[in-house]
């Protein structure tokens, strides 16, 4: 149904961009009324898409909600405590990320250093505090 509509409204579209006759059946086809300026077909263009797209989000949705309770009823706990665990795992991902990434910061300076010594770039004064 979709696919047909907006079809229809593109080759609406693509007639009234080029000033050509737009036959009757072609203004019912795409439902907008006969007469609709260019502009008016564009934004139902636009719009269709969107609710094309918000129907394909909200059934992505609820198939991850089925799969999630899925997930708990196997485990034996509820959504939300799946959703936790889940959550607690991501945010210790993110702080052993953290730790490696200050690590390789660490690493890159030594090594920038030990470079610059073997070609005698480098300072070699040391600030007394």
């Amino acid at each position: 149904m979709y696919s047909d509509k907006l079809r229809a409204l593109r080759e609406l579209s693509s007639l009234l961009k080029e000033k050509q006759d737009v036959p009757q059946e072609l203004w019912a086809e795409a439902g907008v009324k006969v007469g609709a300026r260019l502009k008016d077909v564009e934004k139902e263009i636009v719009a269709m898409k969107k609710n094309v797209s918000k129907g394909i989000k909200t059934k992505m949705e609820e198939t991850q909600q089925t799969i999630l309770e899925d997930e708990a009823r196997r485990q034996g706990l509820t959504v939300e405590e799946l959703v936790g665990k889940k959550q607690e795992d991501r945010e210790f991902n993110m702080q052993l990320k953290k730790t490696r990434e200050r690590a390789r910061e660490e690493d890159r300076v030594k090594k920038e250093t030990q470079r610059r010594t073997d070609l005698g770039e480098h300072d070699m004064t040391v600030e007394y505090v």
